[in-house]
């Protein structure tokens, strides 16, 4: 076990957390796993959230990058994602996908119509083709939405 010290301050935040619900709430061991869970997802979604809107306001992407974002999150209720090997490569690939697609598309804001329905629908058919996914925590069970 490491010692308390070597702890980032985001974990330490969420044993502190995790201890005061646990100090107030009769947690059996299931619950108390899930509640932990809950607050190292939301504690490790923070930072990214953050540097995410920063570049966002500073390339002057906020509103966009918002839609995108809430977009997004409708999909993720129906669909899973692979996992990055470590949380740097998830935070620079979270900020690529949603500042960079938003920026990109204002900036190709002067292409004509039809060639940005191309353009959408070449994106469309590669998500369609990469997705959904299947992890190990959620495998996908039906045949029919397996990619092979």
């Amino acid at each position: 076990m490491e010692k308390p010290e070597q702890k980032l301050l985001l974990y330490k935040l969420s044993d502190r957390l995790f201890a005061a619900i646990q100090k107030n709430l009769q947690l059996e061991r299931r619950q108390a796993l899930l509640v932990k869970l809950g607050i190292d997802t939301v504690l490790n979604v923070i930072p990214k959230l953050i540097i995410t809107i920063i570049l966002a306001l500073l390339l002057h992407e906020l509103v966009p990058v918002l839609v995108f974002m809430g977009s997004f999150l409708v999909l993720r209720g129906f669909a899973y994602g692979r996992h990055l090997e470590s949380d740097l490569l998830c935070t620079i690939l979270t900020i690529f996908v949603f500042v960079g697609v938003p920026y990109i598309v204002n900036f190709f804001d002067s292409i004509p119509g039809m060639m940005r329905g191309i353009l959408g629908l070449i994106l469309t058919v590669a998500i369609g083709l990469l997705a959904p996914a299947d992890t190990l925590k959620n495998p996908i069970t039906s045949s029919h939405y397996v990619k092979s």
